[in-house]
């Protein structure tokens, strides 16, 4: 549960996100049982409910997973992660009129919302998928030189799996 202090509104309320777990229809589902032969999917709606618990009301509905909803600083706006067009992608509601539109296209789900203090920008973390940079090429061998063994590049550093380090 977020619990939001919205300065701009009359009283403290709470942004809960509502999760809901429903059966899917599956095409390739042979079981006899319904129960253990159809997928579940997760439902995420956001709601809007005054601190005291009164007033429930939804700001977004559908099957959808709407998550991370993050207010900006005026207080006008929500920025949140769904997946309505399929995939994970950052959405901004607009408190006053009710539009929802569309940031991001990015082929991993954003994570870690955050408006910057005047509200114009919104930052996020989302993993890049990249080729690992080239560190060096080694130069032909002379005619007759034995090379030693190709150099091992490590990409991923693991010290220990205890946590320390």
């Amino acid at each position: 549960m977020l619990i939001a202090w919205n300065p701009w509104m009359s009283s403290a309320f709470r942004l809960l996100p509502i999760r809901k777990s429903f059966p899917t229809a599956s095409a390739s589902s042979t079981s006899a049982s319904p129960r253990t032969s159809l997928p579940i999917a997760r439902v995420s709606n956001l709601w809007i409910v005054n601190f005291d618990g009164s007033e429930h009301r939804p700001l977004t509905t559908g099957t959808y997973s709407d998550i991370s909803p993050r207010w900006s600083p005026d207080g006008t706006r929500i920025a949140f992660v769904s997946d309505r067009d399929g995939k994970s992608q950052l959405y901004v509601r607009w408190m006053d009129s009710g539009q929802t539109a569309k940031l991001t296209d990015v082929e991993n789900a954003p994570a870690g919302i955050s408006w910057s203090p005047d509200g114009r920008q919104i930052a996020f973390t989302s993993l890049v998928s990249a080729t690992p940079p080239k560190i060096a090429t080694l130069p032909a061998a002379p005619e007759g030189a034995k090379w030693a063994d190709a150099p091992k590049v490590y990409e991923d550093l693991i010290d220990r799996f205890n946590g320390p380090g």
